[in-house]
């Protein structure tokens, strides 16, 4: 290429002369540089010296490499250098998935009053409990499906982040700083498409109206796509707010924790339901600093709230406010309930966290008058606690107490509990009550409430039975439990332990960690259990520190990332495992106490310099004479090995280039030929002081 400007306009130039220049090659680093065409250019043993010096200052940033000001200089960072931070959205989107699945069925039915009526709720939770409630006939078949299903068509794009360091002495630092703060970003999350859809229904022969039949097979599901603004970040909010009749869960109520997943299982954010406010609050993990563009859909699996939405055949309006974004839909609802029943039962609630069933039975709906009234009821798999004083019985002074939904208010309800003994058997399995407590006869009608727990000790499906005796027979109901694909039983409040530790800049590369060197922050840390589920992730704080916390007894793994500009330190150096680095994944036991044993070292990665000289070769020998002068203003191009440009710079007055903070590998160097002049000699003598040429 030829440059427009005249001979003259180059300092040390002879107009009307041919000039000569010439190339030579020389190594820097692990770097083969070729360097020059047409040009005298050399590199002298201080500048080669300084080519195989480390950088004490580390570029930060990994899209862009900067080189000194005066050089005027401008680089872009070689794409292999991205490739171990940057990932390729494909055509297989991630899926978004909440936490908590418990697949839970209950079937119930009266065995005086035949109905085929069938119910199913499902649901996918953890634990996977199932729960059948039978008798001679079936009335209800329900099945809890899970608080948020398979969220879909999640497309994200890498971010690169940096690691921003702080001088801080680790060995003075013994706790953990509190959890990065954020704030609510309702209006950064998007919500879009949403619908309440019922899945299945029934629909009424009489009226033409699909209505969620509550206890035979209908789930309600809350839809909706979303996007994520790139602004957000680890530890901001959103929320899903739920309206007067409407809630997540099922027959099981909703988990207190509902995080979200993607479908390689890594947690997006953490969500904690608030059920005195009927709301989920997530908040983001650093997911969201590592990709942008994050969006997708979901799906999650909701229920009437019984306690607002308490009679059958009535439309609801169930309304969900998704961040900003508010919809709402009007549902018409039917738990099945039979008025004309002296016996019927309904697992009121599953309480999610000791699987507890919490049931309600009617007694006497119909107002007859007994001459004999003895309730009973049978466990099976399950025990009562006496001690908890939760078998209550109320007497019904309204029959519109008697609600659809089987979750009367109690507050208004007479407690006749104290006026009735009630006898606890068979290992506090059984439990009689004799409702007419010395009466020749009575007409009076009851609310009975229970909690079952279940027996640890028991290998048998659940079931608890129910029998009224009158002088005209037995009335009975049964409601089933089974297990499927894990266990129902609670073990009680383990004690819970934490597991961390710290992060460090290795400074003299040994592996261990020593008094003066400092935390890195910033660091993502993940936490998986021994199958390699994740659990939890966090960010080191400013001193390096992490820890997760709330872990039972047993073996996890944690994962480390690399932060930018750094390289993973040698792991297990040494024999104190409290000092050395534990690499970028590591395994730790916790054993009836905390370990805070699980660090991880890094040291700045290397960076190097390239350049040197463009000179006037005035006598034409190839050698760099030192009455020979620079020449200003050449312009030089840095190329990676693919070809591609990385940087572009001038010589200074003096003739010197330089491009800084290169990563170890091969690089070609061109200089563009000033106007008048011509390649001189090259590798005429010591690679220090010969020409290398116009490309290498």
């Amino acid at each position: 290429m030829n440059n427009k400007k005249t001979a003259t306009n180059r300092k040390g130039m002879i107009p009307n002369r041919l000039n000569k220049f010439s190339i030579r090659k020389y190594s820097v680093g692990t770097a083969s540089i070729l360097v020059g065409t047409t040009l005298i250019f050399g590199l002298s043993g201080h500048e080669a010296k300084a080519a195989e010096h480390t950088n004490g200052e580390l570029n930060q940033s990994k899209n862009e490499t900067t080189a000194p000001s005066e050089n005027k200089t401008t680089e872009k960072v070689d794409s292999r250098q991205l490739k171990d931070n940057t990932q390729t959205a494909t055509a297989d989107q991630p899926k978004v998935t909440m936490s908590d699945s418990a697949t839970v069925k209950e079937t119930s039915s009266n065995m005086q009053s035949p109905q085929n009526a069938t119910a199913s709720q499902s649901t996918t939770q953890t634990s996977n409990v199932t729960t059948n409630d039978k008798s001679s006939t079936t009335y209800s078949n329900e099945t809890d499906k899970s608080n948020l299903t398979q969220a879909k068509n999640v497309s994200t794009t890498p971010k690169t982040t940096t690691i921003k360091q702080r001088a801080l002495n680790r060995m003075a630092v013994n706790t953990v700083a509190a959890p990065q703060q954020g704030t609510n970003v309702n209006d950064k999350v998007h919500f879009t498409n949403i619908d309440i859809a019922i899945d299945k229904g029934h629909v009424n022969k009489t009226t033409g109206n699909t209505e969620f039949w509550a206890t035979s097979s209908d789930v309600l599901k809350l839809k909706a796509n979303y996007t994520i603004d790139d602004s957000v970040k680890e530890g901001d909010t959103f929320t899903f707010k739920y309206g007067q009749y409407f809630r997540p869960g099922s027959v099981r109520l909703p988990s207190q924790t509902q995080n979200l997943y993607n479908a390689q299982g890594n947690i997006i954010a953490k969500g904690i339901y608030d059920s005195k406010t009927n709301t989920t609050t997530y908040t983001f993990t650093n997911y969201v600093d590592q990709y942008t563009n994050v969006s997708g859909s979901f799906e999650q699996v909701a229920f009437a709230k019984r306690e607002n939405a308490t009679t059958d055949k009535t439309a609801y309006k169930m309304e969900v406010t998704l961040g900003n974004d508010t919809y709402s839909k009007d549902v018409i609802v039917d738990y099945g309930n039979q008025k004309g029943q002296q016996l019927i039962s309904s697992t009121n609630y599953i309480n999610n966290e000791d699987l507890s069933r919490n049931m309600t039975v009617y007694v006497n709906q119909p107002k007859k008058t007994y001459t004999k009234e003895t309730f009973v009821t049978n466990l099976t798999g399950y025990k009562f606690n006496p001690d908890a004083k939760n078998f209550k019985i109320y007497e019904v002074t309204d029959q519109n107490q008697f609600v659809d939904s089987f979750t009367p208010d109690t507050s208004k309800l007479k407690d006749v509990t104290g006026q009735f003994d009630v006898i606890y058997s068979n290992d506090n399995k059984t439990a009689t009550v004799d409702l007419l407590n010395g009466q020749s006869s009575s007409d009076k009608q009851y609310i009975i409430q229970q909690v079952a727990y279940p027996d640890n000790s028991s290998t048998d499906n659940g079931k608890i039975d129910y029998t009224l005796e009158t002088q005209n027979g037995k009335s009975s109901w049964s409601n089933s439990y089974s297990n499927v694909n894990g266990s129902s039983t609670a073990n009680g409040d383990q004690k819970k332990y934490n597991l961390g530790d710290y992060v460090w800049e290795d400074t003299n590369k040994d592996g261990k960690q020593d008094a003066n060197e400092k935390g890195i922050k910033g660091v993502y840390v993940i936490l998986k259990d021994s199958n390699g589920k994740e659990l939890d992730r966090t960010t080191t704080d400013e001193n390096g520190k992490y820890q997760f916390t709330g872990l039972s007894n047993g073996t996890y793994s944690v994962e480390f990332s690399t932060p930018a500009g750094y390289t993973p330190t040698t792991a297990n150096a040494g024999t104190d495992d409290a000092v050395d680095s534990d690499g970028l994944t590591t395994t730790g036991v916790i054993k009836d106490a905390d370990n805070m044993t699980l660090d991880s070292g890094f040291y700045k990665t290397p960076k190097y310099s390239l350049g040197d000289y463009v000179w006037y070769d005035s006598n034409k020998d190839g050698k760099q004479d030192s009455t020979e002068k620079g020449i200003k203003g050449v312009k030089v191009t840095l190329q990676n090995e693919k070809g591609e440009v990385i940087g572009t710079t001038e010589t200074d007055e003096n003739g010197k280039y330089r491009f800084d903070n290169l990563d170890s590998g091969k690089y070609k160097v061109i200089f563009e030929k000033p106007a008048g002049l011509t390649q001189t000699g090259t590798n005429t003598t010591e690679d220090d002081k010969d020409a290398d040429g116009g490309e290498v």
